[in-house]
């Protein structure tokens, strides 16, 4: 099934997480400018990765979630996509369901925190392979990516 992509401002977030625009300077220097956020996106023993990715289209087959903490996926140089859909529980058997599944679009600046319990792809670059940074509370869960009922997602321009 082929979703459509929706800017993240205008997305319902709240059963997936929050969104901080951090492109929207509030200090700056010579030659420089920067914003921080107003809380700590992700509590607890935070790590961080960077992952590189290819363009869309893409055809997403699995998604993964995290029971135990939030994860904040923030975009870097360029335009990124990610497919969310809401927690369905917790037991092992689980899965997300592609009628509930929405993608939205990362701009460059902007954090996109996951809420505990949510279904979520990779990202993907918008129109061209991307880079971005994902931060997360390591608590040594295990990472299991689950089959979309009634997938896979298609997510094109």
């Amino acid at each position: 099934m082929r979703k459509e992509i929706i800017d993240i401002s205008k997305a319902d977030l709240t059963q997936i997480g929050k969104i901080y625009h951090l492109d929207r300077a509030a200090n700056s220097g010579v030659g420089w400018e920067s914003t921080i956020s107003s809380d700590p996106p992700v509590e607890g023993n935070c790590k961080i990765g960077f992952v590189r990715s290819i363009q869309l289209p893409v055809s997403v087959e699995k998604m993964e979630r995290h029971l135990t903490t939030e994860e904040a996926m923030i975009a870097a140089s360029d335009d990124i996509v990610v497919a969310l859909a809401p927690a369905t529980g917790g037991k092992a058997d689980d899965a997300p369901d592609i009628k509930d599944l929405i993608c939205v679009l990362l701009k460059p600046g902007d954090v996109l925190v996951v809420k505990k319990g949510v279904w979520h792809s990779a990202c993907y670059g918008y129109c061209r392979p991307a880079m971005y940074y994902f931060m997360f509370e390591d608590l040594n869960e295990p990472v299991i990516w689950t089959k979309i009922i009634d997938g896979p997602c298609e997510i094109r321009l």
